[in-house]
């Protein structure tokens, strides 16, 4: 029982490692979205056309099939607050 306790705690210390980076990756594209929403205002269609194909490169979550953590899931897991990745595409975030 003690080595299934064991494997149980580094799959949540695990899981918890990846939800930071996700909530981390997220913040950072939300900057670069603003940032990109500032820089593109006055802008005309070829330039948002090509700002947005250089963005989507951006944004990690893309290719990722995410729900929100219920009350119930949170406890499963856990924790209070992320996000549980039902499933992702080959390239969307390598880590997870």
């Amino acid at each position: 029982m003690r080595k299934e306790g064991r494997a149980a705690e580094e799959r949540y210390e695990r899981m918890h490692e990846a939800m930071a980076e996700a909530r981390k990756a997220m913040r950072e594209a939300r900057l670069e979205i603003e940032r990109s929403r500032r820089g593109l205002a006055g802008s005309d269609a070829g330039d948002i056309s090509t700002a947005f194909d250089s963005s989507f490169e951006l944004m990690p979550w893309w290719g990722l099939n995410l729900a929100s953590l219920n009350p119930d899931l949170g406890r499963y897991f856990g924790t209070d607050s992320g996000v549980l990745v039902l499933s992702a595409s080959r390239n969307a975030l390598k880590e997870l």
